[in-house]
């Protein structure tokens, strides 16, 4: 994409960049967020480089927001990302105890809204960081393997120009199964006492385990319902739309979430069968989806609000989290002569207003189980009480 291109900015993205004006003490970055850590070196000035002309062939990296309503468009700032080196001694990399970079701004308007933070330690971690806005996390993951490959001699295979996900969608006038959000239920309870910030958490188990993310739809439903026997649970996955058009390589961001009401006649099946539709085919687009791209930055704002205001208050949410399946990254991809990594995880875009976000993501033999949530959500150690519970339940 040639700098001073644009594309336009539909309706997922839309919601992320309103994210970045929510009142400051609500205020979280929305990122995708990826770390390689490992053992070894790699040069920062190398590094840097790399950085550099990756971003130029995947320029998605580099975009910023200009305009107003739906005329608003995501433009090439020409702008690299910038890279940081930061002391990386006392955070563990299975939580944020130690660190704070997940509070580091992207401003979506000014840029930079991409950025790599050097961890040095031992291990070494190398942090990527994207704004949903601009990009998903396949999109992310292909502007690192590219940064991977001029650090190690080869050329960038880059990614070309999509204007938008509708390039990507095959709506057939089908009728998708209707769900109602609001008033559903998080899978660690209720809400309790805690200054509004952000907990992550990290847990390893062995794999591979077949129909992962259905297993953990269903495990994560038993979880809520053993809070609030009676409540209602909806989970949306984000799912890549890319296999669709395998014409069109783009690091835009293509993933659209399917929502899926869990309840206690839900099977595996059942779930997996609807992701794989899903996958061939959309249902006719939902009245919030034309609506959004044509609302003011302010009104989608004042909605976040609300919802999170709501969600302390009352402990029900729009939806009861999201959850998705990164697949598993070949460890060549982001090895060097000078770098063996060990392990690659990642930190689930979430923000106050989402009760839950978990990823998986599989690296050698190892799968990583991903959580995010608002850190009222997880007083008294109830993330790891529930990613416990996952790690006894998955086979």
């Amino acid at each position: 994409m040639p700098k001073n291109q644009s594309r336009k900015v539909t309706n997922g993205p839309r919601v992320y960049i309103a994210s970045d004006y929510i009142d400051k003490a609500y205020r979280f970055p929305i990122c995708n967020q990826f770390i390689v850590e490992g053992r070894g070196n790699i040069d920062l000035q190398a590094l840097t480089h790399a950085v550099h002309a990756a971003a130029a062939a995947n320029p998605s990296t580099r975009l910023v927001y200009r305009g107003w309503l739906s005329a608003s468009r995501l433009v090439d700032s020409g702008v690299a990302p910038p890279v940081t080196e930061l002391d990386g001694a006392q955070w563990s990399g299975l939580n944020f105890q130690g660190t704070s970079f997940y509070k580091r701004p992207l401003p979506i308007k000014t840029g930079p809204t991409s950025e790599v933070l050097v961890f040095r330690g031992d291990p070494l971690r190398l942090v990527f960081r994207t704004h949903h806005g601009i990009t998903d996390g396949q999109g992310t993951f292909m502007w690192i393997a590219d940064v991977f490959r001029i650090l190690r001699g080869e050329a960038p295979e880059g990614s070309g120009y999509a204007e938008s996900i509708d390039q990507f969608r095959n709506v057939t006038g089908m009728h998708e199964p209707k769900w109602k959000g609001g008033q559903c239920v998080a899978p660690t309870g209720n809400p309790g006492a805690a200054s509004p910030d952000i907990s992550f958490c990290r847990m390893d188990v062995k794999g591979p385990i077949s129909k992962l993310l259905p297993k953990v739809a269903l495990l994560s439903a038993q979880a809520a319902w053993q809070k609030n026997p009676d409540g209602k649970v909806i989970f949306g996955i984000p799912l890549s739309l890319r296999p669709r058009r395998p014409d069109i390589k783009s690091a835009s961001n293509l993933s659209r979430a399917l929502y899926i009401e869990i309840t206690r006649e839900t099977t595996i099946e059942a779930i997996q069968q609807r992701i794989q539709a899903y996958m061939e085919q959309d249902g006719k687009p939902a009245f919030a989806e034309k609506i959004i791209p044509r609302l003011p930055l302010w009104v989608l704002r004042r909605y976040l609000e609300n919802d999170i205001k709501k969600g302390l208050k009352t402990g029900r949410y729009w939806v009861s989290g999201f959850m998705s399946n990164m697949g598993r990254i070949p460890a060549p991809l982001v090895t060097l002569d000078t770098f063996i990594p060990d392990m690659m995880f990642a930190v689930p875009p979430c923000g106050m207003m989402t009760p839950f976000f978990i990823g998986m993501m599989g690296f050698n033999k190892t799968i990583s189980i991903l959580l995010s949530m608002p850190s009222h959500l997880a007083t008294g150690n109830r993330d790891r009480a529930f990613m416990e519970f996952l790690a006894e339940n998955l086979e």
